[in-house]
């Protein structure tokens, strides 16, 4: 019998510690009624829990989505999935609004879906969706047929950094099913590619625009016009 190594140890300790973490700090938030983002210490306890910290939203940007998600009764459209998915499923099934996510990666998907199973999560629609080249951008190969005539909310979080165009495929391609007064939160706009992304955007679409966040990691609120 193969022994394991020192790091293979914690490494398994330290996954099955966050598993307990995530889904003891997810009930505490179901348990207390869904009616806000979860207090700070809670919220970077299911952050912890969650893993994937590289990648994950920061808990500003999280705060913000679920107060967004929270007052949101129509449709949600997520760009790329992630621990945001999780939390506004939860909030879903509370207000039934509906949340349809775009995930490019095959074994992250998976992943996704299983949590949202296992949490019995059924108002969210996980489509998974190649990146694709589009012209001079590329984006999200997503079936429109699958996608919801009009969007209240968008959670852009994706596709990656290093997608041609970053995040602008989002308006050539579903602009028009944003409506008046949706929302689009986009994260990283630190990074050059999302803030050229919206000034593009800009040219098409009229929206007012906050800017959150640190020049580390930065986010802006964008509400259509």
């Amino acid at each position: 019998m193969r022994r394991l190594s020192f790091y293979q140890t914690r490494k398994i300790i330290e996954e099955f510690t966050q598993s307990i973490v995530f889904h003891l700090a997810i009930l505490a938030y179901k348990w207390g009624g869904l009616v806000g983002p979860p207090n700070k210490k809670l919220l970077k306890a299911i952050r912890y829990g969650w893993g994937n910290n590289a990648y994950s939203a920061d808990e500003q940007y999280l705060e913000e989505v679920l107060i967004k998600g929270i007052s949101t009764k129509g449709v949600i459209l997520e760009c790329g999935t992630g621990l945001t998915t999780i939390l506004l499923g939860l909030i879903c099934e509370k207000t039934q609004a509906t949340l349809y996510s775009l995930e490019n990666n095959y074994d992250w998907s998976a992943h996704v879906k299983k949590y949202l199973n296992r949490l019995k999560l059924n108002q969210v629609h996980v489509q998974l969706a190649p990146i694709k080249k589009f012209g001079e951008f590329d984006w999200y190969n997503f079936d429109e047929t699958a996608m919801p005539s009009e969007i209240d909310l968008v959670v852009c979080d994706g596709p990656p950094a290093s997608t041609v165009g970053g995040r602008y495929g989002l308006m050539p391609l579903l602009g028009d099913r944003i409506a008046i007064g949706g929302i689009i939160l986009v994260d990283d706009v630190n990074r050059e590619d999302e803030r050229l992304a919206i000034d593009k955007w800009g040219k098409n679409r009229n929206f007012n625009i906050e800017w959150r966040g640190t020049e580390r990691r930065g986010f802006a609120i964008l509400t259509c016009v």
